[in-house]
This record gives C-alpha cells, sequence and structure tokens, in this order.
C-alpha cells in the first residue's frame, strides 16, 4: 500500500515490540537456570502487598510405577452438562466430557450418539502408570511419597449435599496406614462443583506431610482436551497454559521442552488449566490459599498421547495445602471447589472468583496481552451480545459491530481523509513545478530535496500533513486488536454458521485441495481473504496520499498497491471466517468513505504564480 499504510505497519509493530519489552521488564524476575518461557501477569489497580516468589524446582519428584496394571471398569456419572467416566483405581477421572449443546460444535464426532467436547484427553489411560487429573501427591515429611494412593483399587457409592450428586470413593487401609476418600459433588445444570478429599491416620503415630512445596497435591492435566478438538486455521493458536490467581494477579506458564518445570511457593487463589475456549480450575476453601504449585511437563507422553511438538499442550500442575499433620485415628478433610467448563462471559461470571478476567488474558497472536484492552474487549462483546438478540445470527452480529466500530470512529476517520484530501489536490497543484524541479535537479538529489521544501513553504504546504491522514489508523489500533481477541477466542462463534461458512471460528473452506501447497501451507482454497484481499486493493488505491514526484515514486506506488494485499492475502489466509468477515466488511466501508470524501471534499481554489522559486534557474 502506499506510505501511509507502510507508515502504520511499521509503527504499530514497534508499538507491540515496545509493550512487550515493558512487560519483560516489570514482571517478575525468574530464577537462574530455569527452562521455561516468559510467564505473562495482569496487576489490578490495587496489587496484594505480597509479591510472586518462584523456587526452584523440587528435588524429589513423585514415583510412578514402570509397569501397566490390568485395567478395571470405570463408574459412569452424567448429568445435563458432564458425562464423565472415573476408574476406581486410584479414584481420578479418565474421561470427562461436556455436552451441554450450548458449548459443543456437532461435526460428526459422537460417542454414544451425543456431540461432546473432551476435557481430558482418553488417551492418557493408556500410559502405564501415567499421570491423571485429580491425582494426590503425597509426602511424609523426611520420608517417602505415598503414590499407593494411585494405585489402590477405591470402592464406590453415591454422595449427595447440598442439592449436589456424585460419586464417591474409599480406599482400603494401605500398608503404609492410610484410608482415602475422594469425592465429587455436582450440580445438574452448572459446571462447577466440589471436590472433597479425607485422609485418614490408621497408625500409632502421628504423621506429618509435608513434600517440599506444601501438604496435599492435587494433579490437573496432563493438558485440557485434546488437539484435534481444535481444527482449522486455529490450530496453530492452540495453546494450553497453566493459569494461576494470587491476590490480584495472574500468573501463566507456557512450557515447552520435555522435562521442564516451573514451581511457585506463594499463596495462590486458585490454580489451573486453560486452553482457547476452555479452562478448569481448582480452588482451595475460603480463608485457606493454595500453599504453592508446580508445572511441568512429562516426556512419557510421547508417543502415546502427543509428540514432542505438541507435548506444550500437555501441561500439568499440582496445587498444594500447606503442610499438615494428622494425629492417631484423626481424618484431615480438604474441600475445594472446581469449574470446568467454558470460557463464556456469562457462565464465569456466574462460576464468580474473578474467572472472568481470564477471557482476555491469554496469549494468541502477540507475546503478552495487556490489561487496557480489557475493557474495550468486553464492551464489544457486550455489544457483540446485543446484535445478536436482534438478528440471531452471529455473521450479522460481526456485521452490525463492525459498522457501529466504524460509525463511532467517523469523525476521526472523516477528519483524516479531509485533511489527505487536501494535502492530494495541493500536490496535484503543483506538480508541474515539482516536475521542473525534479528535471532540473536529477542529478542532486540534496538539492532537489531543498527546492521541493521551499516549494512547499512559498505555498503554505505542510511538508508533514500526510501523516495527518495515519491519526485515525493509530485510534484505531486498540479496537482492532481487541476486535481480534474477541473474534479469534469467542466460543460463542464455534460451530456458528454464515453465508458459505460453515463455522466463524474457522477458515471458510470451500474446496479441499487435497495437497498441501509447500511454503504456503494452504491445503483448501479459502474464498474470504482472497476478495478482502481484493478490498484491501481498492482501499489502497483510493486512499494515496501523495501525488508522485517522479517516476521511481510512481512504480513504487503502483507496486504497493499490488504487494501489500498479497502480503495481507498470505498472512490471513488461515484466519477465522469471524474476523476475516469484519476485516471485509471493514474494508467496504472504508473504500465507500474515501470515494465519497474524494468526490465532495476538495481543496482550497488558490491561483499559483506563474512560475515557482524553486523551479527558476
Amino acid at each position: 500500500m502506499e506510505k501511509r499504510l507502510i507508515i502504520f505497519v511499521l509503527l504499530s509493530f514497534l508499538i507491540l515490540q515496545l509493550a512487550t519489552i515493558y512487560r519483560q521488564k516489570t514482571s517478575p524476575s525468574k530464577p537462574k537456570g530455569q527452562t521455561t518461557q516468559t510467564t505473562g501477569t495482569l496487576t489490578a489497580a490495587t496489587p496484594e502487598p505480597a509479591q510472586i516468589r518462584q523456587a526452584e524446582p523440587i528435588s524429589t519428584p513423585a514415583p510412578r510405577p514402570s509397569a501397566p496394571l490390568p485395567p478395571v471398569e470405570t463408574i459412569k456419572f452424567s448429568n445435563q452438562v458432564f458425562e464423565i467416566e472415573f476408574s476406581p483405581r486410584g479414584a481420578v477421572p479418565v474421561r470427562w466430557d461436556i455436552v451441554d449443546p450450548r458449548f459443543v460444535v456437532e461435526d460428526g464426532t459422537t460417542t454414544g450418539g451425543k456431540p461432546r467436547e473432551a476435557l481430558i484427553d482418553p488417551h492418557l489411560q493408556e500410559i502405564a502408570g501415567g499421570t491423571m487429573p485429580f491425582q494426590l501427591v503425597l509426602r511424609e515429611r523426611n520420608a517417602g511419597f505415598h503414590n499407593e494412593v494411585n494405585q489402590e483399587i477405591y470402592a464406590n457409592t453415591v454422595t449427595r449435599k447440598d442439592g449436589m450428586t456424585g460419586p464417591r470413593f474409599e480406599s482400603n487401609r494401605t500398608a503404609s496406614g492410610l484410608k482415602v476418600a475422594k469425592s465429587w459433588l455436582f450440580s445438574d445444570k452448572r459446571f462447577t462443583g466440589q471436590f472433597i478429599v479425607d485422609i485418614t491416620n490408621t497408625t500409632s503415630s502421628t504423621l506429618a506431610f509435608d513434600s517440599g512445596l506444601g501438604g496435599l497435591g492435587v494433579v490437573l492435566g496432563p493438558g485440557l482436551g485434546t488437539p484435534d478438538s481444535v481444527k482449522g486455521g486455529v490450530m496453530s493458536w492452540a495453546v494450553v497454559d497453566v493459569v494461576l490467581k494470587s491476590g490480584n494477579q495472574f500468573f501463566y506458564e507456557r512450557l515447552s521442552k520435555a522435562g521442564a518445570g516451573q514451581t511457585y511457593d506463594n499463596r495462590l487463589t486458585w490454580g489451573g488449566l486453560q486452553s482457547l475456549y476452555f479452562i478448569g480450575v481448582l480452588i482451595p476453601p475460603d480463608g485457606a490459599p493454595f500453599f504453592g504449585a508446580q508445572a511441568m511437563l512429562n516426556r512419557d507422553l510421547i508417543p502415546t498421547v502427543t509428540s514432542e511438538k505438541k507435548l506444550s499442550l500437555f501441561p500439568n500442575v499440582e496445587l498444594y495445602s500447606e503442610p499438615f499433620e494428622i494425629g492417631p485415628g484423626q481424618t484431615r478433610s480438604f474441600t475445594y471447589q472446581f469449574y470446568f467448563g467454558p470460557k463464556q462471559a456469562k457462565v464465569l461470571t456466574q462460576a464468580d472468583k474473578d474467572l472472568g478476567r481470564t477471557l482476555d488474558l491469554r496469549r494468541v497472536l502477540f507475546h503478552d496481552s495487556w490489561g487496557w484492552f480489557r475493557p474495550i474487549i468486553l464492551f464489544l462483546m457486550w455489544m457483540l451480545d446485543k446484535f445478536f438478540v436482534l438478528t440471531r445470527s452471529y455473521g450479522w452480529s460481526i456485521i452490525l459491530l463492525t459498522i457501529f466500530v466504524r460509525v463511532l470512529a467517523f469523525p476521526l476517520v472523516q477528519k483524516g481523509m479531509k485533511e489527505q484530501a487536501l494535502m492530494m489536490e495541493q500536490q496535484k497543484k503543483l506538480k508541474p513545478y515539482m516536475d521542473k524541479i525534479n528535471e532540473k535537479y536529477k542529478n542532486d538529489p540534496q538539492r532537489k530535496q531543498q527546492e521541493i521544501f521551499k516549494l512547499y513553504k512559498e505555498h503554505n504546504m505542510n511538508p508533514l500533513g500526510m501523516f495527518k491522514g495515519c491519526i485515525w489508523m493509530f485510534i484505531q489500533i486498540p479496537i482492532f486488536v481487541a476486535l481480534y481477541k474477541l473474534l479469534s477466542q469467542d466460543i460463542d462463534l464455534r460451530g456458528e454458521p454464515f453465508l458459505w461458512f460453515s463455522d466463524l471460528t474457522q477458515p471458510d473452506q470451500i474446496l479441499m485441495f487435497g495437497f498441501t501447497i509447500p511454503w504456503l501451507n494452504w491445503s483448501a482454497l479459502n474464498l474470504l481473504p482472497i476478495i478482502t484481499a481484493g478490498t484491501q486493493m481498492l482501499a489502497s488505491k483510493y486512499t494515496q496520499t501523495t501525488v508522485p514526484t517522479d517516476p521511481q515514486q510512481a512504480e513504487m506506488q503502483k507496486m504497493m498497491v499490488w504487494f501489500m494485499p498479497l502480503f495481507i492475502l498470505v498472512l490471513t489466509y488461515g484466519f477465522p471466517s469471524g474476523l476475516m468477515l469484519y476485516w471485509l466488511v471493514s474494508n467496504i466501508w472504508q473504500v465507500l468513505q474515501q470515494l465519497w470524501v474524494n468526490k465532495h471534499i476538495h481543496g482550497p481554489k488558490k491561483k499559483l504564480p506563474p512560475a515557482a522559486a524553486g523551479a527558476k534557474g
């Protein structure tokens, strides 16, 4: 495109990089020798006095058996939102599916005739002694781990409390003298519930538990769901982060290398895992925050569940209570709240615990997200919901939201376009004199520039006036980034068709090639990015900010009219169709507005002198 867009792209990139550097410098520093990537933070207006302190990983991990254990028959539980299967061995869920039709994409993948969204990868149970969600990490102080609690066969019953129902599992007395009970309580229509652990000391001695990070550890993960549940263009953005909350601060951990780990020895309000559309967290009892946490990647997942390349999608996090003691014959009970469900604003708000603030925190395109986008994102999300109530179509809602944003920006855009049109008009009037200067000083570039600036000054023309037309583009940067975040991760758009799009969160694939184009990695014909690139070409043609002063500059402008749309086509070819729909409608609006400006706004009718000083010999 013309200079205006080039400057816009370059300065936007610079702003993003500066913001990233700032976040890196102001985020808590990590201890030396760690292998994890940078952790993003969001700090509220009134941060907690205590800051996150990160410690070295604990030296002794929990042991795991190497030999496969015989299979056992699973116990099934279901309500209106979940279908879950528990294994009596270790009393852990081996399948946890969302079946609420509001949050399940009906793509032909069903189990038992019902579409579902898996929150636990079913292949995890195929690993001999592998880590499973809700396993316990229990270690006596100055002694060994009680890993037998994850291998015992538990007897199961049904438990009911406060209108909630679920399975209860009880172990026999282990060789070390412990008895463990694990209970889950679910409400019928909510994604929240309770997880209760009872530990009984049947020995004649007091037992003290401290693993180095805390007393009782509860495991979440590995991963959240399956990578195959995120398809198409958004697959490249599929990530699973460990997410932790301490006071008013949020912390993320994204591990990339097998065996990598990170520990936190601070007090945590809650902790868990989040993916593109779902989140699973464990919340300790009120007034008793988690004592610490550990995030890690397990190499044993390769190749049964995943590959080295996708291992980062399967982190697990251990959340620890404070160290504790149990006297002879006593029972220590731990009651946790949990949320396993969609990242939808309304549902997360109902769950409370500040879970709604995770909506705009995950890292999608840029290195980190910034808290000051949050009000814009929430406002745009609210407007999108209002338009959906009106149209009952998210496609039309995106179109109306785009028009709404363009109307809000209209005064700034109109002012910028007016300045741009006046500049162009003045440049056209001065072009004969510019041609003479170019011809006369074609071999003296420095003198040519001096004469051009002198000509501008004589006719009261600001040589930097072209930049005034860029102001409205900078105003739109936060709006575009907010819309990008909203339209690329809004769970309400999943599976929503519009026109020829089958899913607004996926590229609008109208034809599969049957092969992949090298370098570009294109395997289907996506029509919407091609149409959008065409409108971008029209926009660049009608919104040029300068009149070429020489043939070389004219050729450069022509090249940019073609180059920038092609660059955008390659960049956005795999974008979700909902985001591309916004971009297309915004481009069409810009072209129409520019045509109107070019037709109705003209520069001042000034009579130029018969000769310009810069053109005289």
